[in-house]
């Protein structure tokens, strides 16, 4: 038997984890690339339970405590979805950081699942903490059971974290992106792989662009548009490559950071342009991972930024694309309906479980509140197909 597990995290609060973590399981009722309803939405964030407040208010089969786990025993809050086998669950109390890692891999041999999406609290830098002998009672526990786990590690980046540091001292300063190599390597041996095997088949690198609302609905959609429809093809045409997470870092992520910031510093004067951050950052991934990218300026040239982004495109003609765009990096798309999106995460609690039932209830999904991000659903079913197939 072989299970899928997902973890998503992400380099800071409020990033989209949650929301992922939905766009996941839609994806998989939507683009079948697992069995939905052998699937566990698993909330491990117990000061702030958003999923599984939202799962909860749909209709479900029954709900019960159970205490679970394999070195310490955990109350955990379990409603069954559906009888086929569709669960949510939250612990009743806080946890530690071996936990998030061990908890799925024990609910999937104990329930008996195919799919464990897990809503983190961390980044995947808390791991760097994890000690040697936690770390051989995983592999032990991975070992043990009759089940090949498949782990896939979405981390959502925020481009502000990029490159603040998290230690210092007169002599030294750590980076978050080391103790993030550091989380991606020890979470690697408990699954008895390398650093670099499991950071190239194992770590998504996730840009979410949803939270981008002041551009989402004119200019990002264009640029959006275009990134994800080349991402998608290179990846059905085999194409990419996957890249380890610090050469991703490096070659890609910082460095349009790096471009991005200088051209807005450029363009703003005395005056800053924040507005245009994320228009920059967009253009320079594209270029970045695809070069050449006229054709979407010419799509979104506007007379009020027309002298901005001739900045930008000079400063782009001195920079080279990459050889080969990466496979492990995704790019999550506007929603249609981001608006109302973002309202499901953050004031879905606000309404009674009839009107969710009523508004968000999705009857392709189980009549899960998963009405509005149908689209995210598709495009991250998309890529996830391409990504399993050339993973093989």
């Amino acid at each position: 038997m072989r299970a899928r597990i997902f973890w998503v995290t992400a380099s800071k609060g409020g990033s989209g984890k949650t929301l992922l973590t939905m766009v996941i399981h839609k994806a998989m009722y939507s683009k079948r690339i697992g069995n939905p309803r052998k699937t566990l939405l698993l909330d491990l964030n117990p000061q702030n339970m958003d999923l599984f407040n939202i799962i909860s208010k749909s209709p479900y089969e029954s709900q019960e405590v159970i205490s679970v786990g394999n070195r310490t025993k955990l109350n955990l809050s379990l409603i069954k979805i559906r009888e086929e086998g569709s669960y949510v669950a939250t612990p009743m109390g806080p946890i530690g950081v071996s936990e998030i890692i061990e908890l799925p891999i024990y609910l999937v041999h104990s329930l008996g699942l195919e799919n464990v999406i897990v809503d983190t609290n961390i980044n995947l830098s808390s791991l760097a903490n994890l000690e040697p002998r936690i770390i051989s009672h995983i592999k032990s526990f991975v070992e043990s059971i009759e089940i090949a786990i498949d782990p896939i590690v979405f981390y959502i980046w925020s481009t502000g974290s990029i490159t603040r540091y998290v230690m210092g001292t007169e002599s030294k300063t750590m980076y978050e992106v080391q103790l993030l190599m550091e989380g991606i390597k020890r979470m690697a041996l408990a699954f008895g792989s390398s650093y670099e095997e499991f950071s190239q088949r194992n770590v998504l690198v996730t840009v979410n662009t949803t939270l981008w609302l002041y551009n989402t609905i004119t200019i990002l959609r264009t640029i959006l548009s275009d990134v994800n429809r080349r991402i998608q093809r290179s990846l059905e045409k085999s194409e990419s490559a996957f890249y380890t997470f610090s050469r991703l870092t490096k070659d890609i992520i910082i460095r349009a950071s790096r471009i991005a910031a200088e051209a807005l510093s450029a363009v703003s004067g005395l005056r800053p342009k924040f507005r245009l951050i994320e228009v920059f950052y967009l253009l320079v991934l594209d270029h970045i991972l695809f070069g050449k990218i006229e054709d979407v300026i010419r799509k979104i040239s506007v007379p009020t930024i027309a002298d901005e982004l001739k900045v930008l495109v000079d400063k782009l003609s001195t920079e080279e694309k990459v050889e080969v765009p990466p496979a492990n990096l995704f790019v999550v798309p506007p929603s249609k309906d981001v608006y109302n999106t973002q309202a499901l995460i953050y004031s879905v609690h606000l309404l009674g479980r009839e009107d969710i039932k009523r508004i968000l209830s999705d009857p392709n999904a189980d009549d899960l509140p998963y009405k509005t991000i149908e689209d995210l659903a598709d495009s991250l079913g998309n890529f996830l197909r391409a990504y399993m197939e050339i993973r093989k």
